[in-house]
């Protein structure tokens, strides 16, 4: 049997990063004209780096001038025209000299890397990472697509087919990233679902979830939220609401049980943010039948079960919580 262990680096396809200049030429030392040729592959704008163009809009990179200062030194070495030529002889034998098996995740990030041409060379495993991710007008939130949108279908296939063509039938290619780092995943506040919801705009993908609620919880009925106790469904409570009333009313040191509570609270949540179904009723002011009716036919059993006359019910009920 034959095992295999990735023992990969990120990046690796990659010579030097490009950093900001602009604004801040005087703390360089050196910086040259970027009319003159021979640095032509070092100078780039932000609006040509696909992550920040995904983060920040490509618009507001326009004209925020990058400069790579490792490309810089290779070219002082090699010259403008054998630079890369060289980087990449220099590179692949790096990976093989320090057992590096693997390219890992940022193969293809810069847009003017020459990514084929390396792996060529290389001739090492590799992941790609897709650029320029399919987007839609409008997102729901950040850059999370409306992804029921015939829009969204439309650019997956136009996304997939021009970016992993150049890939096809190649051996050396293990896997890709569709994206790196999607901006809507490091929002501690953002719960897609609940941004469906709440996007005033017309969404194929709020059509898809309100279809899918009411698949989902057609015989369910109440809240979003529940108390620290819970019940999957209304059977349910009523059983586990019977089963703890009726052992209180048979427990010797009990006086009585006070049942937490009328209403149930706000949807979108009262003066602390709580939002619980656990009233008798409803927002609509409509009894939960099941409960209500239980309640209703154990009250004239109650003074047997605390005489000790009929014992307390012993089916539980499904609940999930703790009553500490």
């Amino acid at each position: 049997m034959l095992n295999t262990y990735f023992h990969g680096v990120c990046y690796g396809s990659r010579m030097g990063v490009h950093g900001f200049v602009d604004r801040m030429e005087e703390m360089f030392d050196w910086l040259p004209d970027r009319a003159d040729p021979t640095w032509k592959d070092c100078w780039t704008e932000a609006s040509e780096i696909p992550e920040f163009a995904k983060r920040n809009g490509r618009e507001s990179g326009l004209g925020r001038l990058m400069f790579n200062f490792p490309r810089a030194n290779m070219i002082r070495a090699f010259g403008p025209e054998n630079w890369w030529e060289a980087w990449m002889e220099i590179n692949a034998a790096r990976m093989r000299l320090w057992g590096i098996n693997t390219i890992g995740v940022g193969v293809n990030n810069y847009v003017d890397e020459r990514v084929q041409d390396f792996l060529a060379k290389a001739k090492i495993p590799f992941v790609v990472t897709l650029k320029n991710f399919p987007l839609t007008k409008p997102c729901i939130c950040h850059d999370f697509p409306d992804v029921f949108s015939p829009e969204y279908s439309g650019g997956s296939e136009r996304f997939a087919r021009e970016q992993l063509a150049p890939y096809a039938g190649n051996p050396y290619m293990i896997g890709y990233f569709i994206t790196n780092e999607p901006e809507w995943l490091f929002q501690d506040s953002v719960n897609p679902a609940e941004r469906v919801l709440a996007h005033s705009g017309e969404l194929h993908s709020k059509n898809a979830l309100i279809d899918f609620l009411r698949g989902r919880y057609a015989d369910d009925i109440g809240n979003l939220a529940t108390g620290l106790v819970f019940s999957p469904s209304q059977t349910e409570r009523t059983k586990a609401c019977l089963f703890y009333m009726e052992r209180a009313m048979a427990h010797s040191c009990s006086v009585g049980a006070h049942y937490f509570e009328w209403n149930d609270q706000p949807v979108l949540g009262r003066f602390d943010g709580e939002c619980m179904q656990h009233g008798l009723i409803s927002l609509c002011n409509v009894p939960y039948s099941e409960l209500t009716s239980a309640m209703g036919k154990l009250a004239p059993r109650m003074y047997r079960i605390v005489a000790g006359e009929i014992p307390p019910t012993t089916e539980e009920g499904e609940t999930i919580g703790n009553y500490s």
